[in-house]
């Protein structure tokens, strides 16, 4: 039997299959819109939202889309700041570090000589260095060491001393003010700020904002440019 069309007895064709497929299809589709739509009158009626479920397909996209995305990059944990002083090394044989980052030398250390002090209007002997510079400027530690002293000098001010080997001392005069972790019997390094410039000596009132700095070996003052290097800190 030829299925591709159906005739009556009188041999009329009535309806091709193709014909056939196409409204068997358009009735499906008109019974699925009739209950789609009742469904929506029924859900306004009822006051609740018929849920819709995604197609397959869109899922599987959805799916595809959310392993895709870039996984979010951690934050690197900020690193300490670590810029502390730390020992070198450097022996009182080797050349101590410059107290000072910026000065000016107004007055030589002078054992066997004379210099003149405007404060005293005087000539005397100078068993130290005095070095100019900005008042509240850091100074530094020459080497490593232990905080010998720190003494308030009717004559050369705020003074801290400063042990070293060998029997080397390192006199810091002159100052404003010594830092709060300076303490007698505290350990400091080399390159260490340990207090700032002042003008609280008072014999030296008259050059203003400076170190007076002294070195000393086995308790006798020494020339400091004999030990001290020759760049600054």
């Amino acid at each position: 039997m030829n299925l591709g069309s159906i005739k009556d007895r009188s041999g009329k064709m009535l309806l091709k299959k193709k014909t056939v497929k196409k409204a068997v299809g358009a009735a499906c589709v008109c019974a699925v819109a009739v209950i789609a739509v009742t469904a929506v009158i029924a859900g306004r009626d009822t006051g609740e939202i018929p849920t819709v479920e995604a197609p397959v397909e869109t899922q599987r996209v959805a799916a595809q889309v959310q392993t895709n995305s870039p996984k979010p990059q951690s934050t690197p944990a900020p690193t300490e700041n670590t810029d502390q002083p730390v020992s070198s090394g450097v022996t009182v044989q080797e050349k101590m570090l410059f107290p000072l980052t910026k000065c000016t030398v107004i007055k030589n250390y002078a054992d066997d000589g004379l210099v003149y002090s405007n404060t005293l209007k005087h000539w005397s002997t100078h068993n130290g260095m005095d070095l100019q510079a900005e008042e509240g400027s850091h100074v530094f530690s020459v080497l490593d060491g232990t905080v010998k002293s720190i003494t308030e000098d009717s004559l050369m001010g705020i003074t801290v001393t400063v042990s070293h080997e060998d029997g080397v001392e390192t006199v810091y005069s002159s100052l404003k003010e010594v830092n709060s972790d300076v303490q007698v019997g505290t350990r400091v390094l080399r390159g260490q700020s340990i207090g700032t410039v002042g003008s609280s000596a008072a014999s030296e009132a008259s050059d203003g904002a400076h170190l007076h700095f002294e070195v000393k070996k086995n308790g006798k003052n020494v020339d400091p440019q004999s030990y001290l290097s020759d760049s600054v800190k």
